[in-house]
């Protein structure tokens, strides 16, 4: 054997072996990746919670397209979504006030007619809403809405940012009286100067009732609604918490206490307190956080 030959053949080999792997490099960096570019493992999350104000009504086909969605995004980002619910619009107005009857359930509220209307009836609400599932997302302001497939994405673009405040949520129940109540704190954690807005809504969850689907058009009668906006304990808008542009610096606290009469049709079980913090001029929500009425 020639030996000269068979190291030069081993060369030629191993210069083609490179050739190939480059190629298969070069090939593998050309896919395509779509949005969200963030891998749900590889997330650094430092306590900025997101919250999902998704418009959505009971005999609406599409709109568990939306629930699902959220659930989704729940189980990729455990501790970083916060979901209100807001039932709205015609299809979200009970049909009949036979409670053997489907959709005799009334999912709607002042505020949730406030934010997302009536159906046109007498408005479609603050935020304007036309067709549903939709949602606002960390933004308190009509304009900005997101279709289902635009939500991760959405998710994405706060998920690993820093939060300028935290939230304490100190809920009660006084059970003489039906009244519930929130001690709620914000605190600044970054410098700032902002006009700030807090908001304290009622959620509850784990309602079984009828629902309306794309596979199921006459419904599905045992149907879980989860994160059903109630009310608010401090009004649609919420209150002025800073004003002024006045400076905020870091340990600067703003607490406020609300109470409100619990309505006798809701599980207390499975009411949430819900708070946000937002930039009265730019609308965009800075802080939330949601806690159970009571420890579970």
């Amino acid at each position: 054997m020639n030996i000269q030959k068979y190291i030069s053949g081993l060369k030629i080999i191993g210069h083609i072996s490179v050739v190939f792997m480059l190629l298969g490099v070069l090939f593998n960096a050309c896919d395509e990746i779509d949005e969200p570019y963030i891998e749900e493992d590889t997330v650094v999350w430092h306590g900025r919670k997101i919250l999902i104000m998704e418009f959505t009504a009971h005999r609406c086909p599409n709109c568990p397209e939306g629930h699902e969605e959220i659930e989704n995004l729940q189980s990729a980002f455990p501790d970083a979504i916060v979901p209100v619910a807001v039932h709205c619009g015609i299809d979200a107005m009970p049909v009949t006030s036979d409670t053997t009857e489907p959709y005799h359930y009334d999912f709607t509220s002042d505020i949730s007619i406030e934010l997302g209307g009536d159906g046109g009836i007498t408005s479609n609400g603050y935020f304007n809403i036309s067709s549903k599932p939709t949602a606002a997302i960390n933004e308190f302001a009509p304009g900005n809405l997101f279709n289902v497939q635009a939500w991760r994405s959405e998710v994405a673009k706060y998920i690993q940012t820093y939060p300028e405040f935290s939230i304490d949520i100190d809920p009660d129940y006084s059970e003489q009286d039906s009244l519930m109540s929130a001690d709620v704190s914000v605190e600044a954690v970054l410098d700032s100067k902002r006009n700030l807005h807090l908001c304290v809504y009622v959620v509850e969850s784990n309602i079984i009732e009828w629902q309306k689907t794309l596979e199921e058009p006459d419904g599905v009668e045992d149907y879980e609604h989860n994160h059903v906006l109630r009310a608010s304990m401090n009004g649609v808008y919420g209150d002025v918490v800073s004003a002024d542009n006045a400076a905020i610096t870091v340990g600067d606290e703003f607490t406020n206490s609300y109470s409100m009469a619990v309505d006798d049709q809701w599980d207390l079980q499975n009411l949430h307190v819900v708070a946000f913090v937002y930039d009265s001029d730019s609308y965009e929500i800075l802080q939330s956080e949601e806690i159970p009425l009571f420890d579970q």
